[in-house]
């Protein structure tokens, strides 16, 4: 039901108002510690919801700024722009690196905008 649930596109914590859980959003994330069958079903549900969106995101249907907002949001670890700092004696660096899986995704979502904007 969860894996369900999330597959819609509905957050974990949402999850706790469905019609027939209706219970706090606490209970939720106690369940997860005290039952690995649930643990485990939250996994799946997590990806279940990202190949959800993903597939909202890849068919053009949401504006490719807030596909991108929406995915570094929703999957941080996947989607963020990396930082590494180097630290030389006499001047730090800050640089940004983005996944390939990230650049990959970017790039087909620049791909889309050009056709939506056609």
């Amino acid at each position: 039901m969860l894996a369900d649930h999330m597959a819609e596109g509905f957050s974990f914590e949402s999850f706790a108002g469905h019609e027939d859980v209706l219970v706090n959003v606490d209970t939720l994330y106690e369940w997860v510690k005290k039952h690995e069958e649930f643990a485990e079903a939250k996994k799946l549900a997590f990806s279940r919801n990202r190949l959800s969106w993903e597939r909202i995101m890849f068919a053009g249907d949401m504006h490719p700024t807030l596909a991108i907002f929406n995915m570094k949001n929703r999957f941080p670890k996947e989607w963020r722009d990396r930082k590494e700092i180097a630290e030389d004696p006499k001047e730090v660096t800050v640089t940004h690196q983005v996944s390939e899986e990230v650049s990959q995704q970017t790039n087909a979502l620049v791909e889309i905008l050009k056709e939506w904007k056609k």
